[in-house]
C-alpha cells in the first residue's frame, strides 16, 4: 500500500493466550480482563511489542496500543492500570530496532469527551508516550451523513481544550455509523448507504 501513498495503522486488541494467565504463588491462575496477566508482567509486554515493532518494521506505520481502552467490552482495568501496560507497551516499540520508527497511539477513546477515564488517563501521563490523541467516534444515522461529521467535531472540540498543554495531532482511527450491538436487527438499507461513502473517506484518509 506504501506504493500507492496509503499508510497503515496497525491495532492491538487482544492479549495472546500465553499472557491470559498469572502465575502467583506457583499456582496457574486464569487472569480476567482483555489485558489479562500483562498487568503483572510489564516486562512481557515490553518485550512482546518491542519484538512486534521489529517484526513489523517498514510495514506499519503507526501503533495503535488496545481498541477502546475505556469500555468493558475490550478492557475491564481501570485506567491507571491501563496506562501502567500502555507505558510498557509503547516503550518497547520506541526501543525496537528499526529503520522506519512508527507512531504511537494509545486506544481509542470512545466514551466522549471529558470522562473520569480519559482524566485519569491523561493524569498518568500516557501522552508523553504517545505521539497521537486518538478518538473513536460512531453516531447514530438519522439520513444525513453530515452528522457523522457534525458529531465528530463537537467530540473533538470538547475534549481539545482539557490537555492543551501538551501538542498532538488528533487522529480518528475508527468512526462511521453506531449499530445496535444488543438487538437482533440488521442494517436498513438506507442506513448502509449513508454508512458506505464515510467507509471509503475514513479508510483512505
Amino acid at each position: 500500500i506504501h506504493r500507492v501513498g496509503l499508510r497503515n495503522l496497525a491495532m492491538l486488541c487482544a492479549s495472546p493466550a500465553w499472557a491470559t494467565t498469572s502465575y502467583k504463588n506457583g499456582a496457574k491462575d486464569t487472569v480476567s480482563g482483555m489485558i489479562g496477566g500483562f498487568r503483572d508482567h510489564q516486562l512481557d509486554a515490553y518485550r512482546m511489542t518491542k519484538a512486534m515493532a521489529e517484526h513489523y518494521d517498514g510495514v506499519v506505520d503507526a501503533w495503535e496500543l488496545w481498541n477502546e481502552c475505556d469500555i468493558s467490552g475490550f478492557a475491564v482495568e481501570p485506567a491507571d492500570l491501563y496506562a501502567s501496560w500502555y507505558k510498557a507497551a509503547s516503550l518497547g516499540v520506541m526501543d525496537a530496532d528499526v529503520k522506519n520508527r512508527p507512531l504511537l497511539s494509545f486506544g481509542g477513546l470512545c466514551q466522549g469527551p471529558n470522562t473520569e477515564y480519559m482524566s485519569q488517563l491523561m493524569q498518568n501521563n500516557v501522552l508523553k508516550y504517545s505521539h497521537i490523541f486518538n478518538y473513536h467516534q460512531h453516531c447514530v444515522y438519522n439520513g444525513n451523513f453530515m452528522n457523522f461529521v457534525y458529531a465528530l467535531m463537537l467530540y473533538m472540540n470538547a475534549s481539545a481544550p482539557v490537555y492543551t498543554d501538551v501538542d498532538k495531532p488528533m487522529w480518528v482511527t475508527e468512526a462511521g455509523m453506531r449499530l445496535d450491538l444488543n438487538g437482533a436487527a440488521l442494517p436498513t438499507a438506507s442506513q448502509l448507504a449513508g454508512q458506505a461513502p464515510y467507509i471509503i473517506t475514513s479508510t483512505v484518509q
